[in-house]
């Protein structure tokens, strides 16, 4: 067994983590998206997709005030704050390339 395999199974001997925090980020991210609705992830790929509150309600048929509520919601539970994040995140996730 090489050394970071022990060092691995130690830690978790230990009842600790022994994920790299970058790792264990990645995770997070991932498990926030996947707790999104499927209007909350609808909104999430016309935003990456850079479409605006405007064309996103027309696309979805809803109000403007529920998609920016729903982008609001996104943003919140993915700790994202501007667009530029959303589109990298989305990116990361494969959402779009």
């Amino acid at each position: 067994m090489n050394n970071a395999c022990h060092e691995v199974i130690q830690t978790l001997a230990l009842g600790k983590n022994a994920l790299h925090p970058e790792n264990e980020n990645a995770i997070t991210a991932f498990a926030n998206y996947k707790s999104l609705s499927r209007s909350e992830k609808e909104v999430f790929e016309l935003l990456a997709q850079k479409k605006d509150v405007a064309e996103i309600a027309e696309a979805l048929g809803k109000k403007e005030k529920t998609v920016a509520n729903l982008r609001s919601l996104v943003y919140q539970k993915l700790d994202i704050h501007d667009r530029l994040d959303l589109i990298e995140f989305a990116k990361q996730l494969g959402v779009i390339v």
